[in-house]
Protein backbone atom coordinates (compact mmCIF):
# COMPACT_ATOMS: atom_id res chain seq x y z
CA UNK A 1 0.00 0.00 0.00
CA UNK A 2 2.95 2.48 0.77
CA UNK A 3 4.04 1.81 -2.49
CA UNK A 4 0.90 2.27 -4.13
CA UNK A 5 0.44 5.39 -2.59
CA UNK A 6 3.99 6.86 -3.77
CA UNK A 7 3.72 5.92 -7.30
CA UNK A 8 0.06 7.66 -7.45
CA UNK A 9 1.62 10.84 -5.77
CA UNK A 10 4.82 10.46 -8.04
CA UNK A 11 2.18 10.37 -11.39
CA UNK A 12 -0.26 13.24 -9.65
CA UNK A 13 2.73 15.17 -9.75
CA UNK A 14 3.81 14.82 -13.30
CA UNK A 15 0.52 15.94 -14.45
CA UNK A 16 0.43 19.46 -12.14
CA UNK A 17 3.22 20.61 -14.26
CA UNK A 18 1.92 21.34 -17.65
CA UNK A 19 -1.56 22.11 -15.36
CA UNK A 20 -0.19 25.05 -13.36
CA UNK A 21 2.61 26.20 -16.56
CA UNK A 22 1.04 26.18 -20.05
CA UNK A 23 3.98 23.86 -21.96
CA UNK A 24 2.81 24.27 -25.35
CA UNK A 25 0.30 23.02 -27.21
CA UNK A 26 -2.49 20.56 -25.71
CA UNK A 27 0.10 19.89 -22.46
CA UNK A 28 -2.79 20.92 -20.40
CA UNK A 29 -5.26 18.46 -22.14
CA UNK A 30 -2.76 15.65 -22.46
CA UNK A 31 -1.93 15.73 -18.59
CA UNK A 32 -5.78 15.93 -17.59
CA UNK A 33 -6.46 13.06 -19.43
CA UNK A 34 -3.21 11.49 -17.82
CA UNK A 35 -4.86 12.36 -14.10
CA UNK A 36 -8.36 10.58 -15.14
CA UNK A 37 -6.32 7.17 -16.04
CA UNK A 38 -4.47 7.66 -12.98
CA UNK A 39 -8.11 8.36 -11.15
CA UNK A 40 -9.18 5.00 -12.35
CA UNK A 41 -6.32 2.97 -11.69
CA UNK A 42 -6.64 4.38 -8.13
CA UNK A 43 -10.59 3.04 -8.22
CA UNK A 44 -8.98 -0.57 -9.31
CA UNK A 45 -6.13 -0.58 -6.61
CA UNK A 46 -7.39 1.52 -3.81
CA UNK A 47 -9.69 -0.15 -1.48
CA UNK A 48 -12.88 1.41 -2.63
CA UNK A 49 -15.72 -1.05 -2.85
CA UNK A 50 -18.36 -0.14 -5.45
CA UNK A 51 -21.09 -1.00 -2.78
CA UNK A 52 -21.80 0.20 0.79
CA UNK A 53 -21.92 -2.59 3.92
CA UNK A 54 -26.08 -2.29 3.21
CA UNK A 55 -25.53 -2.80 -0.50
CA UNK A 56 -25.82 0.42 -1.96
CA UNK A 57 -24.13 2.09 -4.40
CA UNK A 58 -20.79 3.42 -2.92
CA UNK A 59 -20.80 7.25 -3.12
CA UNK A 60 -17.25 7.68 -3.40
CA UNK A 61 -17.03 4.80 -5.75
CA UNK A 62 -19.02 6.80 -8.24
CA UNK A 63 -16.95 10.14 -7.42
CA UNK A 64 -14.07 8.74 -8.43
CA UNK A 65 -15.07 7.66 -11.65
CA UNK A 66 -17.22 10.46 -12.66
CA UNK A 67 -13.53 12.72 -12.10
CA UNK A 68 -12.32 10.37 -14.22
CA UNK A 69 -14.15 10.37 -16.46
CA UNK A 70 -14.50 14.53 -16.75
CA UNK A 71 -10.79 14.68 -16.75
CA UNK A 72 -10.28 12.11 -19.51
CA UNK A 73 -12.84 13.64 -21.18
CA UNK A 74 -11.07 17.13 -20.98
CA UNK A 75 -8.12 15.82 -22.58
CA UNK A 76 -10.39 16.15 -25.98
CA UNK A 77 -11.84 19.31 -24.93
CA UNK A 78 -10.68 22.39 -27.04
CA UNK A 79 -7.02 21.30 -28.41
CA UNK A 80 -5.04 22.84 -30.77
CA UNK A 81 -4.38 21.52 -34.67
CA UNK A 82 -1.89 23.27 -36.59
CA UNK A 83 -1.92 26.06 -33.68
CA UNK A 84 -5.84 26.56 -34.20
CA UNK A 85 -8.08 26.14 -31.42
CA UNK A 86 -11.27 25.10 -32.65
CA UNK A 87 -14.07 26.96 -30.77
CA UNK A 88 -16.75 26.25 -32.67
CA UNK A 89 -16.14 22.37 -31.01
CA UNK A 90 -19.47 21.21 -29.27
CA UNK A 91 -18.96 20.01 -26.16
CA UNK A 92 -21.71 20.03 -23.77
CA UNK A 93 -23.27 17.16 -25.23
CA UNK A 94 -20.73 14.41 -25.57
CA UNK A 95 -19.90 15.65 -22.45
CA UNK A 96 -23.44 14.92 -20.75
CA UNK A 97 -23.49 11.09 -22.44
CA UNK A 98 -20.03 11.08 -20.68
CA UNK A 99 -21.57 11.46 -17.12
CA UNK A 100 -24.62 9.83 -17.42
CA UNK A 101 -22.81 6.77 -18.95
CA UNK A 102 -19.89 6.95 -16.34
CA UNK A 103 -22.68 7.40 -13.40
CA UNK A 104 -24.90 4.42 -14.73
CA UNK A 105 -21.95 2.09 -15.19
CA UNK A 106 -20.96 2.76 -11.61
CA UNK A 107 -24.64 2.47 -10.18
CA UNK A 108 -26.46 -0.10 -11.53
CA UNK A 109 -24.81 -3.79 -11.33
CA UNK A 110 -25.67 -5.59 -14.12
CA UNK A 111 -23.57 -6.66 -17.23
CA UNK A 112 -25.79 -5.37 -20.15
CA UNK A 113 -25.75 -1.96 -18.62
CA UNK A 114 -21.90 -1.56 -18.01
CA UNK A 115 -21.42 -2.62 -21.79
CA UNK A 116 -24.36 -0.42 -22.89
CA UNK A 117 -22.91 2.59 -20.72
CA UNK A 118 -19.23 1.59 -21.48
CA UNK A 119 -20.04 2.09 -25.70
CA UNK A 120 -21.92 5.00 -24.39
CA UNK A 121 -18.91 6.72 -23.34
CA UNK A 122 -16.81 5.57 -25.51
CA UNK A 123 -18.86 6.89 -28.18
CA UNK A 124 -19.21 10.52 -26.29
CA UNK A 125 -15.16 10.67 -26.49
CA UNK A 126 -15.20 9.96 -30.20
CA UNK A 127 -17.38 12.83 -30.93
CA UNK A 128 -15.27 15.06 -29.30
CA UNK A 129 -12.58 14.02 -31.65
CA UNK A 130 -14.48 14.45 -34.71
CA UNK A 131 -14.75 18.14 -34.15
CA UNK A 132 -10.70 18.15 -34.87
CA UNK A 133 -10.89 17.87 -39.08
CA UNK A 134 -7.19 19.13 -39.62
CA UNK A 135 -5.51 16.32 -37.48
CA UNK A 136 -2.59 13.95 -39.05
CA UNK A 137 -4.03 10.12 -39.58
CA UNK A 138 -1.11 9.29 -37.00
CA UNK A 139 -2.68 12.10 -34.23
CA UNK A 140 -6.25 10.35 -34.88
CA UNK A 141 -4.94 6.82 -34.36
CA UNK A 142 -3.31 8.12 -31.07
CA UNK A 143 -6.74 9.30 -30.25
CA UNK A 144 -8.72 6.98 -30.86
CA UNK A 145 -6.57 3.87 -28.93
CA UNK A 146 -6.31 6.00 -26.29
CA UNK A 147 -10.09 6.31 -26.37
CA UNK A 148 -10.30 2.72 -26.45
CA UNK A 149 -8.11 1.43 -23.36
CA UNK A 150 -9.88 3.87 -21.73
CA UNK A 151 -12.94 2.66 -22.07
CA UNK A 152 -11.88 -0.83 -21.86
CA UNK A 153 -10.29 -0.23 -18.77
CA UNK A 154 -13.56 1.21 -17.01
CA UNK A 155 -15.64 -1.84 -18.76
CA UNK A 156 -13.33 -4.57 -17.16
CA UNK A 157 -13.04 -2.52 -13.68
CA UNK A 158 -16.75 -2.41 -13.56
CA UNK A 159 -17.51 -5.90 -14.59
CA UNK A 160 -14.18 -7.10 -11.96
CA UNK A 161 -14.60 -5.02 -9.17
CA UNK A 162 -18.74 -5.75 -8.75
CA UNK A 163 -18.37 -9.45 -9.45
CA UNK A 164 -20.22 -9.81 -12.85
CA UNK A 165 -17.46 -12.06 -14.02
CA UNK A 166 -15.90 -14.51 -12.51
CA UNK A 167 -12.98 -15.69 -13.71
CA UNK A 168 -8.92 -16.52 -12.86
CA UNK A 169 -7.70 -14.33 -16.02
CA UNK A 170 -10.19 -11.40 -14.93
CA UNK A 171 -7.92 -9.36 -12.42
CA UNK A 172 -4.90 -9.83 -14.99
CA UNK A 173 -6.77 -8.78 -17.95
CA UNK A 174 -8.16 -5.59 -15.80
CA UNK A 175 -4.94 -4.88 -14.56
CA UNK A 176 -2.77 -5.21 -17.83
CA UNK A 177 -5.80 -3.19 -19.62
CA UNK A 178 -4.84 -0.83 -16.63
CA UNK A 179 -1.47 -0.19 -17.23
CA UNK A 180 -1.52 0.19 -20.67
CA UNK A 181 -3.93 3.13 -19.92
CA UNK A 182 -1.33 4.26 -17.89
CA UNK A 183 1.85 3.39 -20.09
CA UNK A 184 0.10 5.26 -23.25
CA UNK A 185 -1.64 8.35 -21.82
CA UNK A 186 1.81 9.03 -19.78
CA UNK A 187 4.17 8.11 -22.51
CA UNK A 188 2.29 10.73 -24.76
CA UNK A 189 2.51 13.27 -21.77
CA UNK A 190 6.12 12.82 -21.28
CA UNK A 191 7.28 12.73 -25.15
CA UNK A 192 5.51 15.84 -25.93
CA UNK A 193 7.29 17.47 -22.87
CA UNK A 194 10.52 16.27 -24.41
CA UNK A 195 9.65 17.54 -27.97
CA UNK A 196 8.81 20.88 -26.68
CA UNK A 197 11.82 21.13 -24.55
CA UNK A 198 13.91 20.07 -27.53
CA UNK A 199 11.81 22.44 -29.91
CA UNK A 200 12.60 25.26 -27.62
CA UNK A 201 16.19 25.22 -26.93
CA UNK A 202 18.43 26.84 -29.98
CA UNK A 203 20.31 23.90 -31.83
CA UNK A 204 24.06 24.89 -32.03
CA UNK A 205 23.68 25.92 -35.64
CA UNK A 206 20.68 28.28 -34.52
CA UNK A 207 23.36 29.64 -31.85
CA UNK A 208 25.84 30.64 -33.93
CA UNK A 209 23.77 32.10 -36.39
CA UNK A 210 22.19 34.28 -33.77
CA UNK A 211 25.47 35.04 -32.83
CA UNK A 212 26.31 35.99 -36.65
CA UNK A 213 23.11 37.96 -36.62
CA UNK A 214 24.39 40.02 -33.71
CA UNK A 215 27.86 40.81 -34.62
CA UNK A 216 26.56 41.99 -38.56
CA UNK A 217 23.89 44.49 -36.79
CA UNK A 218 26.44 45.64 -34.39
CA UNK A 219 28.81 46.08 -37.46
CA UNK A 220 26.53 48.08 -39.74
CA UNK A 221 25.37 49.60 -37.11
CA UNK A 222 29.35 50.68 -36.35
CA UNK A 223 29.18 51.62 -39.92
CA UNK A 224 26.46 53.48 -39.82
CA UNK A 225 27.36 56.20 -37.05
CA UNK A 226 31.20 56.27 -38.65
CA UNK A 227 29.32 57.41 -42.43
CA UNK A 228 27.16 59.90 -40.31
CA UNK A 229 30.24 61.24 -38.10
CA UNK A 230 32.37 61.69 -41.47
CA UNK A 231 29.79 63.42 -43.19
CA UNK A 232 30.28 66.77 -40.75
CA UNK A 233 34.32 67.29 -40.89
CA UNK A 234 33.68 66.59 -44.85
CA UNK A 235 30.89 68.89 -45.17
CA UNK A 236 32.93 71.27 -43.09
CA UNK A 237 35.98 71.43 -45.41
CA UNK A 238 33.60 71.62 -48.50
CA UNK A 239 31.94 74.96 -47.00
CA UNK A 240 34.96 76.32 -45.96
CA UNK A 241 36.71 75.61 -49.85
CA UNK A 242 33.23 77.26 -51.12
CA UNK A 243 33.17 80.47 -49.05
CA UNK A 244 37.51 80.40 -49.54
CA UNK A 245 36.99 80.44 -53.53
CA UNK A 246 34.04 82.93 -52.70
CA UNK A 247 36.30 85.90 -51.15
CA UNK A 248 39.65 85.62 -52.73
CA UNK A 249 40.80 88.42 -54.39
CA UNK A 250 43.72 86.40 -56.14
CA UNK A 251 42.66 83.96 -59.13
CA UNK A 252 46.18 81.55 -58.12
CA UNK A 253 44.21 81.74 -54.40
CA UNK A 254 40.86 80.91 -55.61
CA UNK A 255 41.88 78.25 -57.77
CA UNK A 256 43.42 76.30 -54.69
CA UNK A 257 40.43 76.51 -53.16
CA UNK A 258 38.26 75.29 -56.52
CA UNK A 259 40.47 72.16 -56.10
CA UNK A 260 40.09 71.61 -52.26
CA UNK A 261 36.20 71.88 -53.09
CA UNK A 262 36.76 69.08 -56.05
CA UNK A 263 39.02 66.78 -53.85
CA UNK A 264 36.26 66.96 -51.25
CA UNK A 265 33.56 66.33 -53.07
CA UNK A 266 35.68 63.23 -55.28
CA UNK A 267 36.27 61.95 -51.73
CA UNK A 268 33.01 62.48 -50.61
CA UNK A 269 31.30 60.04 -53.30
CA UNK A 270 34.50 57.62 -52.75
CA UNK A 271 33.49 57.25 -48.97
CA UNK A 272 29.64 57.08 -49.67
CA UNK A 273 29.95 54.28 -52.30
CA UNK A 274 32.68 52.28 -49.85
CA UNK A 275 30.12 52.81 -47.29
CA UNK A 276 27.42 51.19 -49.66
CA UNK A 277 29.32 48.27 -50.42
CA UNK A 278 30.32 47.62 -46.67
CA UNK A 279 26.64 47.84 -45.54
CA UNK A 280 25.77 45.30 -48.07
CA UNK A 281 28.21 43.08 -47.34
CA UNK A 282 27.30 43.44 -43.71
CA UNK A 283 23.60 42.18 -43.62
CA UNK A 284 21.14 41.47 -40.61
CA UNK A 285 17.13 40.93 -40.18
CA UNK A 286 16.87 43.82 -37.72
CA UNK A 287 14.71 46.37 -38.26
CA UNK A 288 17.27 49.63 -37.55
CA UNK A 289 13.66 51.67 -35.74
CA UNK A 290 13.49 49.24 -33.61
CA UNK A 291 16.77 50.75 -31.94
CA UNK A 292 16.36 52.10 -28.03
CA UNK A 293 15.12 55.79 -27.79
CA UNK A 294 16.43 58.79 -25.79
CA UNK A 295 16.06 62.14 -25.41
CA UNK A 296 18.00 64.42 -27.73
CA UNK A 297 18.08 68.18 -27.40
CA UNK A 298 17.66 69.89 -30.87
CA UNK A 299 19.96 72.65 -30.11
CA UNK A 300 22.65 70.59 -29.06
CA UNK A 301 22.52 69.05 -32.93
CA UNK A 302 21.51 72.79 -34.88
CA UNK A 303 24.16 74.31 -33.61
CA UNK A 304 26.64 73.33 -35.01
CA UNK A 305 25.56 73.23 -38.52
CA UNK A 306 23.96 76.50 -37.92
CA UNK A 307 27.52 78.11 -37.30
CA UNK A 308 29.05 76.44 -40.19
CA UNK A 309 26.46 77.55 -42.46
CA UNK A 310 26.15 80.96 -41.47
CA UNK A 311 29.86 81.57 -43.05
CA UNK A 312 28.44 80.27 -46.54
CA UNK A 313 25.45 82.56 -46.37
CA UNK A 314 27.66 85.74 -45.61
CA UNK A 315 29.69 84.96 -48.63
CA UNK A 316 26.52 85.16 -51.01
CA UNK A 317 25.56 87.97 -48.62
CA UNK A 318 22.97 86.48 -47.03
CA UNK A 319 21.90 86.08 -42.91
CA UNK A 320 21.28 83.30 -41.30
CA UNK A 321 18.82 83.70 -38.25
CA UNK A 322 18.31 80.70 -35.93
CA UNK A 323 16.55 81.28 -32.67
CA UNK A 324 17.91 78.87 -29.86
CA UNK A 325 15.10 76.55 -28.11
CA UNK A 326 14.63 73.98 -25.57
CA UNK A 327 12.64 71.39 -27.77
CA UNK A 328 13.69 67.81 -27.00
CA UNK A 329 12.94 64.71 -29.62
CA UNK A 330 13.03 61.18 -28.22
CA UNK A 331 15.06 59.48 -31.58
CA UNK A 332 17.88 56.97 -31.84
Amino acid sequence: MPETITIAATLGGICLIPLIGEQGSNQRQNASGSLGALLLAISLWAPVTPTTADGHPSPYYIILFLASALLFALAYVYRRVDQQINRKQRVLAPLAINVVGTTLGACVQQFETVLIMSVAQAASLCWLMLAYRGASIAKRIKGYVLVALYALSTFLINLHLNGLVISEAMPALTEGMMLALLAGTYLNLLVQSAVIKSAQKPSQGQALEAAAMQVAYRGRRVLKDFRHDLRQPLSTLGILASVGRAIAKDPEVSARYQHIQTAQKALKTMLEEFFDQMEEAVQYPFDEQHAPLKPVKAHDVLAPLVEEYRLLAQSKDLQLRYVENDLSINTH
